[in-house]
């Protein structure tokens, strides 16, 4: 069964950004009979902790890649956790575009020690409105030893569709590449 008659709500996951269009044109609601549903398009905030892979390192700096979920994603807030029990670093986040462009989000002052509560987050911003395919997380090391166990945890935008419907079951679609943004009444 589907939901109740009335206004209800779905949002797609992080994961299924990688396959949505980025002006949303491609996304359809229909019912059992195939017809299309009007909806309101809004964004939901999910979050995500992601380990980022093995570290490169230069004489000053840990880079850390972060693969975003599904391989695409808008990415709000970026926070970083290390199990080094007493640190202060400077950190740089660049995203990779839809265009692969590397592209600076912003950046900030990490810092953990004990009996404080750790400052951990290295960006909060909207990415542009572009959709976001990997990040790079640049740590100034200096002479101190690189952050251990170093963890990421991301706020994305997620859509969220908006549909007033009977009672029924419904899909939503998406993925259509050629797809235009239809015209209801």
């Amino acid at each position: 069964s589907g939901p109740a008659a009335g206004l209800w709500s779905v949002s797609l996951d992080a994961e299924d950004t990688a396959f949505l269009r980025a002006d949303f044109e491609d996304v359809r609601v229909i019912d059992a009979a195939g017809r299309q549903w009007p909806f309101v398009l809004r964004s939901a905030v999910v979050t995500r902790e992601v380990t980022p892979g093995a570290p490169s390192h230069d004489e000053a700096s840990s880079t850390y890649t972060v693969q975003v979920p599904g391989g695409r994603a808008w990415v709000e807030q970026l926070e970083l956790t290390s199990s080094t029990p007493f640190y202060a670093r400077e950190a740089t986040v660049r995203a990779d575009d839809e265009r692969q462009k590397k592209r600076t989000l912003g950046g900030a002052s990490v810092s953990q020690a004990p009996d404080v509560a750790a400052q951990t987050r290295v960006f909060t911003q909207r990415s542009g409105g572009q959709l976001v395919r990997a990040l790079e997380v640049s740590v100034k090391d200096g002479a101190e030893q690189p952050l251990e166990d170093v963890k990421v945890t991301l706020t994305l935008r997620v859509p969220e569709l908006l549909v007033l419907g009977p009672a029924g079951r419904y899909s939503v679609l998406f993925g259509a590449a050629t797809e235009r943004r239809p015209a209801y009444d």
